[in-house]
């Protein structure tokens, strides 16, 4: 069986170490979206989306929203991150499948992402 593919977006160098550290001890394979470029997914398809919302410049729920909107990406589930609470309302109103507020430990984001994976 094919690995699922997880695809995290944040401009921290340090989270995204962490982030495809924690996603491939939970056996996904973790691939890491430019930031610094404009945002794009390859024709692959992810299986999940990790999302940072505050990028330099960039807003995730900006690009959540975009990709909830287009009938090829709708259906990919998007987890948004941040270091502040107060934007779990609004990472969800952007069509985010769920919020974390960061830091977060390993196994609440597992168990996050293979709930999502589950009911894909």
């Amino acid at each position: 069986m094919e690995m699922k593919k997880v695809l995290i977006a944040d401009d921290n160098k340090y989270m995204l170490d962490a982030l495809q550290e924690i996603i491939q001890i939970g056996g996904y394979r973790a691939e890491v979206a430019d930031v610094d470029r404009p945002f794009k997914l390859s024709n692959e398809l992810p299986d999940l989306i990790l999302m940072d919302i505050k990028m330099s410049g960039k807003d995730g729920r900006v690009i959540c929203r975009e990709l909830k909107s287009k009938s090829r990406t709708k259906n990919i589930p998007i987890i948004l991150l941040s270091a502040s609470h107060q934007l779990h309302d609004s990472a969800l109103e952007a069509g985010a499948d769920d919020f974390m507020a960061k830091p977060f430990s390993m196994n609440e984001l597992l168990e996050k992402i293979n709930n999502l994976l589950i009911k894909k």
